[in-house]
Order: C-alpha cells, then structure tokens, then sequence
C-alpha cells in the first residue's frame, strides 16, 4: 500500500511542477486561472494510465503529456503561441535530461545501481525520486528567476536555491552509496537523507521569505516613485495653471495696445509691437501636444528644458485607456529620465522618441545618443552611481510596469545610439463592443 502511495504523490508532484513552470514561463497568474486546477487533474491522470498500463518510460503516453501541456500553455499565452510551445517543449527536454543525467551520475557513482535499483527493497528507488525532485525543482526555479521582471533580484536567489540544492543533492547521493555498500546501516542513513531533505525544504523556505523581503523594498521603493511622481505633477500643475492665468492676462494687455495702435493707425508700430511678440510665441512652441495630457506633461516636462538637445518626437499615440495615470507616468517619466541622464556626459546630445503601432501592440521607442556602448560593459543596467541602493530602479520600475500589462521589454544599441523599445499589447475590446463587432 505505501508503495503504492509513494507512487501517486509522486507523480501528483510532478503534475503541479509542470503546470507551475508552464504558469510561470509564460509570466500568467495562478490566482483566478481558471484552467490551472483541470490541467493539473487532467496530467495527474494521464501519468497514473501510463504508469498502470506501462511502468517506466512510454512513447505514447509521453506524446499525450506533451500535447495536453501544449495545449495548456497556448491557452494562457495570451497570443504569444511560438513561446508558449517553446516553454512545453523546455518542461519536456528538461525533465527528460536531468532523468537521465541524475541516473548516470548515480551508475557511475555506485556499482550496479539499476539491479539495486529494481531490487527486493524499494528504499534505493524512492530515495531516487527524492534526488531527482530535489533536482528538478532546484533547476526550475532557477529558469524562472531568469525570466523573471525583477530578476536583478529573483536570480541572485535563483542561484542560492541551486547551489543549496546541489550541496544536498551530494550529501543524499554520498548516503545512499554507504547505505548501498553496508545495509547495516540502512535506518540510521535513511535519517540522514530525510534530514538532508527536510534543511533542503527549510532553505528553501528560507530563501523564499529572504526574497519577499527583498521584493517588499522594491514595492516599497516603486510607490515612493509613484507618490513623487503624483506630487511633482500636482506642483507642476498649480504653476502651469498660474502661467495659464498669466498668460491670459498679458494677452489681454497685448490686445489693447495692437487695437490702440490700430485705433490711431499706427499700422507700423503695430508691426513693431507684433514682432517683439514672436520670440516669446516660438519659444512656447516647443511645447508638445497630443490627446494624452500626462505623457503631453511628461514630454513638455523632461525634454523642453534641455539645451544643445536636438529633441525628435515622432508617430501618434493609440488608445492607452487600459493604462492608469499613476504607471503611464512612471512608465514615460523613467523612460525619458534614463535617456536625460544618460546624455550628460556626452557631447552630441540627441534624443528620439517615437509612439507607433504594429501588429496589435502600441510601441514606444526612446534613443539617446552614446558616447561607448552600455549593454556590452553593462549588461543588467546597474546604477553606477556611489550609492547604488538609492538609485537604478529606473528600468526595474519600467519592466515592472510594462509585464504588469502582458507586455515586453527591450534594450538595443545602433548608430552610437542606446535605445529602449516597450510594446503593449491594445486592450481587449469591451463586452459591448464585442457585441456589437459580432453583429456586425
């Protein structure tokens, strides 16, 4: 009966791990997944045919889980089908890998290891499967953390899990060849290894409450930058509406004196007036104007005070209805406060930014000029400022952001020009609208 035991939990183990790095990869919630809970039934179910029809490896029924957790991933992908087949296929290749590579490590390691493995004891086989979990979840958590938003963070825990893991992964292996070379010592091994699993578990754990911390203070960090960004428009805004009210007065007097002139014919002095007038006109020009006020107060904000800039703003923003004030301006603010900065030291100052659409995603691209490449020094985008814990949130906060609404990141360099490219994918219409598309 136990044995029989081991095998369900087992193979239920490896369901949820499946159906969890598949989650994950494809950066979709668990919370409210509605297909979540039947996938995992649905794999669990499978496995347990395969096992009672053909224990061991089987083509067929590895080619079903391989088409059901295809189909799973394509269902959450959210359009993206190439990288939703990728991550099946990972899970598959991956799994199948380690099997083996943990396997011939074991063969090599201790003399006639499958004969002991198919012995009349089924200790050897069970402590196995417990390596190979210990392996696989090592391994998975440690690809996650590379496809992770804030992976500055994730990976560096990533690779903590990992090296925990392998350091278990010797001490059980070392018990099990004693264990194997002298079965007097089968109990007090046995203990070994289960307290060698249970500090596993603890150090996850461990390092799972170290990361949550960590993401905490990142949290904490982006609403700080939230907060300033909300006061520093409101400022903004009560001195802009003081210039409007100024603006309206001094109109107001420039008007009377042109109609005075006109009033008395003075067409030339009116001329005369005119043209003092036309310095402070084009000077306000420069100025942007769009039909989104908080990217039009962000632009006019970062990029109109600059001098010796050359500032090139091109394209049209798309509906951006889906994306609320506060991230839409931390998502423009810290974009175009990355190339501001970034140009301060470099002789040719030029910074482009474009708005555009392209097969369904609404794109933004800033470019700043360089004076040496970033990514080839730099790969992560570290502050490189003295104090680095209170600065280089910047491209955190912006990929934070654009995953937040199922979008991508990414960085590039071209004609001595650094550049960050964001694509959005467009809302999905609402129900009314889809109604009346289906009518239609």
């Amino acid at each position: 009966m136990i044995p029989i035991l081991i095998e369900i939990l087992v193979s239920l183990f490896d369901s949820v791990l499946r159906i969890y790095f598949i989650t994950k990869f494809n950066k979709y919630t668990i919370r409210n997944n509605k297909f979540f809970l039947p996938a995992i039934l649905l794999i669990f179910i499978t496995t347990l045919i395969g096992d009672y029809i053909s224990p061991g490896f089987n083509t067929v029924i590895s080619i079903m889980l391989l088409i059901i957790t295809i189909a799973y991933a394509v269902l959450i992908s959210q359009n993206q089908y190439i990288y939703a087949i990728f991550s099946a296929c990972i899970w598959t290749i991956l799994y199948i890998l380690l099997s083996s590579l943990l396997h011939q490590i074991l063969s090599i390691t201790i003399a006639d290891f499958n004969d002991i493995l198919q012995g009349s004891t089924e200790l050897p086989r069970y402590i196995f499967l417990l390596l190979h979990k210990v392996f696989l979840l090592a391994i998975i958590k440690f690809i996650l953390a590379t496809t992770k938003s804030d992976r500055s963070i994730a990976l560096k825990n990533g690779v903590l899990t990992l090296l925990v893991s392998l350091v278990t992964l010797l001490g059980m292996g070392t018990a099990m060849k004693v264990m194997v070379a002298d079965s007097s010592f089968e109990m007090p091994i046995l203990v070994i290894i289960i307290t060698y699993f249970v500090i596993n578990m603890l150090m996850y754990f461990l390092i799972y409450q170290i990361q949550k911390l960590q993401k905490d203070k990142y949290e904490v960090e982006f609403l700080n930058q939230k907060l300033s960004y909300e006061a520093k428009r409101y400022n903004d805004a009560s001195i802009i509406w003081n210039d409007i009210r100024k603006a309206q007065h001094d109109f107001k007097q420039h008007l009377t004196i042109l109609k005075c002139q006109i009033e008395d014919n003075n067409i030339d002095k009116c001329k005369e007036y005119i043209e003092k007038l036309l310095p402070n006109i084009y000077c306000s020009s420069k100025l942007i104007k769009s039909d989104n006020s908080i990217i039009d107060y962000m632009i006019n904000s970062k990029l109109s005070p600059l001098k010796d800039t050359e500032v090139i703003i091109s394209g049209a923003v798309s509906d951006i209805s889906d994306i609320t004030d506060t991230d839409l301006a931390c998502l423009i603010g810290n974009i175009l406060d990355n190339a501001v900065e970034a140009i301060n030291n470099v002789d040719d100052k030029k910074i482009e930014l474009t708005f555009h659409n392209q097969n369904s995603n609404r794109v933004i691209i800033c470019k700043n000029t360089i004076s040496q490449s970033v990514l080839s020094t730099n790969k992560d985008l570290k502050s490189t400022k003295n104090n680095e814990m209170q600065h280089g949130y910047g491209h955190l906060i912006i990929e934070k952001i654009v995953y937040k609404y199922k979008g991508l990141v990414d960085y590039f360099e071209e004609d001595n020009m650094f550049g960050i490219q964001v694509l959005l994918p467009e809302p999905e219409p609402k129900e009314t609208e889809k109604q009346s598309q289906d009518d239609l």
